[in-house]
């Protein structure tokens, strides 16, 4: 698993690192139990009535419920229904929620003959139940913790930025009528958004709303650190505020606001990406082992040096890592790439050379078909990477990062990408970026599964290889 005390390296290194043992984040684990047991109550009383009103007998319905909360956890945690700042119920989240997982169900019954005491009747009556009580239950549990607030009970941990005028009128309006604490203020002005975002994330805030922030270039850059730490980003609009990328416009006691959701790759999503890793990548290692036994005896052979070469790359959040790779390379290559700098191929600060002379005849032949990446599974099952994700950086290449190609360090590195079945090492840096925040942005395991099969693709085409 990742090392959330590893080294960190580059324009992110100064953010506070994300610790899952602090009290902040216990809090979010347990703020999400009232929602959870609203919504088992929910189904089970749905399940339960749905059986009685069919004159089924009791308790026989126990494994429908729990395959409807299984499916109900998972789709409302995609949704983004459990997230522990959101006080406000989402009819219409609840609704589709609902949706897909009843029709899983169905999938379960019919296409592979599970559930087999679910009657169609009583299946109809369920969804009917579900779709009144638990957005009903949603709302009676807002209710409940409403009053609460005004003692301080289950209050959000908000940050305010705004400028001198506007402080006076928002500070009283947040913490009485929104049930938040005030954990900390300033005010508006040109501070970089690193700066910003590790003030912010030193107070353990979990919510931050910003007040017509007059920099829409910082803007990107500071929702998307401020979501990988688990904090919620609202912007008040105003004459200054323009830019809605990633944003959803709501209300906010009366107030219009733009509240930027979590980019596709964080929350749960992050979980189902991680079990689909987990999994190519221990079954792929037990296939390879006979593959990887005859690629280290060829290495061998071939050339005087380790079967293996390591790295330093920079991963996630800017932690430092050691990336493995079959050597393609000879024992001194590292010794002689400054003076083949002049020669470099690629623009941006990547170093790449059609004709490296310092590739073995053997390891021009496996990077013509990235055999050499195949140890980068190992960097997989250790959490550093994923099976798909932006390339792995250089801590040189990263010391020269721009604060939009940081953007990349966002999320774990990847041995395939965007940027790979693009064109490979033809693509330039600035399209690889691009490829890379699309992948971010855009991510389903729909994406990952399409990008895994146009890479084998790629690889078995030769294209861009070198």
């Amino acid at each position: 698993m990742m090392d959330n005390q590893a080294p960190q390296f580059g324009p992110l290194a100064d953010l506070p690192a994300l610790d899952l043992r602090t009290p902040q984040w216990l809090g979010h684990c347990a703020s999400l139990l009232p929602l959870l047991s609203c919504d088992a109550l929910g189904l089970g009383i749905t399940w339960s009535w749905a059986y009685q009103l069919n004159f089924l007998p009791a308790w026989s319905w126990v494994d429908q419920f729990v395959a409807s909360m299984l499916a109900c956890v998972l789709c409302f945690g995609l949704s983004g229904l459990y997230r522990c700042h959101d006080r406000t119920p989402r009819l219409l989240r609840i609704w589709a929620g609902l949706g897909v997982a009843f029709g899983g169900l169905l999938l379960l019954h019919f296409g592979w003959g599970l559930l087999p005491s679910l009657e169609r009747k009583t299946f109809f009556t369920a969804l009917a139940l579900a779709l009144v009580l638990l957005p009903g239950l949603r709302l009676l549990l807002s209710a409940i913790l409403r009053p609460m607030w005004s003692y301080g009970l289950g209050r959000v941990p908000a940050y305010l930025v705004c400028s001198r005028e506007r402080l006076t009128l928002l500070k009283p309006w947040l913490t009485k009528q929104e049930g938040r604490t005030l954990v900390g203020y300033e005010y508006s002005s040109g501070d970089a958004w690193l700066e910003v975002a590790t003030r912010i994330l030193r107070t353990g805030a979990t919510e931050v709303i910003l007040d017509n922030w007059p920099y829409a270039d910082n803007l990107l850059f500071l929702w998307q650190n401020l979501c990988w730490k688990g904090v919620r980003l609202r912007v008040l609009q105003g004459d200054g505020v323009l830019w809605s990328q990633g944003a959803v416009p709501q209300f906010f006691q009366g107030q219009p606001i733009l509240e930027f959701e979590p980019p596709a790759l964080f929350q749960l999503r992050f979980g189902l990406k991680r079990a689909l890793d987990i999994l190519v990548a221990a079954v792929g290692l037990l296939l390879l082992l006979p593959l990887f036994a005859v690629v280290g005896l060829l290495i061998l052979l071939s050339s005087p040096g380790p079967i293996f070469f390591t790295q330093m790359r920079v991963g996630v959040q800017g932690k430092l890592f050691k990336m493995y790779k079959f050597r393609s390379m000879y024992a001194d290559a590292e010794k002689r790439r400054q003076e083949l700098m002049g020669a470099n191929e690629a623009k941006g600060p990547l170093f790449k050379i059609k004709n490296d002379p310092r590739i073995t005849p053997l390891g021009r032949w496996l990077r013509r078909y990235s055999l050499d990446e195949l140890p980068q599974l190992i960097n997989v099952l250790a959490g550093e990477m994923s099976l798909v994700g932006p390339r792995p950086a250089l801590p040189s290449e990263v010391a020269v990062y721009s604060p939009w190609d940081c953007q990349r360090l966002l999320v774990l590195p990847g041995i395939t990408g965007l940027w790979q079945i693009s064109g490979r090492s033809d693509i330039g840096f600035k399209d690889a970026v691009r490829c890379d925040l699309y992948y971010v942005q855009h991510w389903s395991l729909m994406l990952d599964l399409e990008i895994l099969r146009r890479t084998l693709m790629v690889v078995l085409s030769k294209k861009g290889a070198y």
